[in-house]
């Protein structure tokens, strides 16, 4: 019977990307008034959609990954994805921990971390929360961490939800997402001469 969401390895792994981009997509509303004043309003959390473009491979490879896709039965089943293109600068460890979340969720303090390990804009982690979900964030503010690997006010975006709570685990290495692929997210690979297919790609959409 499938499992879902698929582990790194049964799917991810075998996603070899030519290109990769990863955004948060808002829902937002706006509105206006003559004198050019915007009011906007979030709807909904963003969530994080990636595109991929897969690169050239042989043709029994391009199959299975197909059929793996085919298998998640259109938007219903679910993988972890961590973005091929995203490392951090140096090995941040295994061991982090979020020991402190802010009230407004927009911060957290990081333990575990190597000593004096400098978290930057754009770095991310995932936290397993929630009967198997994934919260990716984003660092949105340089914090440096002391001299016991504890780095306090970490700027996060998006906010970490309310069923966080702090001595979660903070995986900084290869950050993940829970995804699907929406409608029309998904185009085969076209089969060439030589045993070579090329041409898939993918777009994704985050799982909450």
């Amino acid at each position: 019977m499938t499992s879902f969401p698929y582990a790194l390895a049964a799917l991810t792994d075998h996603l070899r990307a030519a290109e990769a981009t990863q955004e948060l997509r808002r829902f937002d509303e706006q509105s206006g008034s003559g004198d050019g004043r915007v009011w906007a309003q979030e709807l909904a959390r963003p969530l994080w959609q990636a595109g991929i473009k897969l690169v050239p491979c042989r043709t029994l490879e391009a199959r299975r990954i197909d059929a793996l896709l085919r298998s998640l039965a259109g938007s219903q089943g679910t993988f972890l994805w961590a973005d091929p293109s995203y490392a951090p600068p140096y090995d941040p460890g295994d061991a982090v921990v979020v020991s402190a979340i802010a009230s407004d969720r927009a911060s957290v303090t990081l333990t575990g971390l190597p000593p004096h390990y400098v978290l930057r804009p754009g770095d991310r982690f995932s936290v397993a929360w929630g009967g198997g979900r994934q919260y990716l964030a984003e660092v949105s503010d340089e914090t440096w961490a002391s001299n016991t690997g504890v780095a306090s006010g970490v700027a996060v975006y998006p906010y970490l939800p309310l069923g966080i709570s702090a001595g979660a685990s903070a995986n900084l290495l290869r950050p993940v997402m829970t995804a699907f692929v929406p409608p029309g997210g998904h185009t085969p690979f076209t089969s060439l001469p030589g045993g070579i297919s090329s041409g898939g790609a993918l777009q994704l959409l985050q799982r909450i």
